[in-house]
C-alpha cells in the first residue's frame, strides 16, 4: 500500500498551478478523479513514518493547513488503517 498527502478535494475543475500556489507546492501533484471530486495529492510513501515527516515538514514551511494522509493500494483508495495492515504493521 501507498501513503499520500491529500492537499485538496474539489467538484470544481482546478488547474494544477491554482493547487500549486494556494498550497506552497514544489513537487509534483497528483490528480485523481472519484465520483466527480477531483483529489490533488502529492508523494507516494511505502511508509506512514515517512509520509508522515513529509507533512509535518510541508506544513511547518508554509504548506496547506488541513493536508492529511490518504492510502491507496492496487489503485484505490483504502483507510490507512488498511493500509497498515497490508504493510505489516
Amino acid at each position: 500500500a501507498l501513503y499520500r498527502i491529500q492537499l485538496s478535494a474539489t467538484t470544481r475543475k482546478h488547474r494544477e498551478e491554482f493547487v500549486r500556489e494556494s498550497c506552497n507546492v514544489n513537487e509534483e501533484i497528483i490528480v485523481s478523479v472519484e465520483n466527480e471530486i477531483s483529489k490533488y495529492m502529492m508523494g507516494s510513501f511505502t511508509s506512514f513514518k515517512d509520509a508522515m515527516d513529509h507533512l509535518d515538514n510541508f506544513k511547518k514551511h508554509g504548506g496547506c493547513d488541513d493536508a492529511f494522509i490518504v492510502s491507496y493500494y492496487e489503485g484505490k483508495r483504502i483507510p490507512v488503517e488498511e493500509a497498515h495492515q497490508i504493510n505489516g504493521k
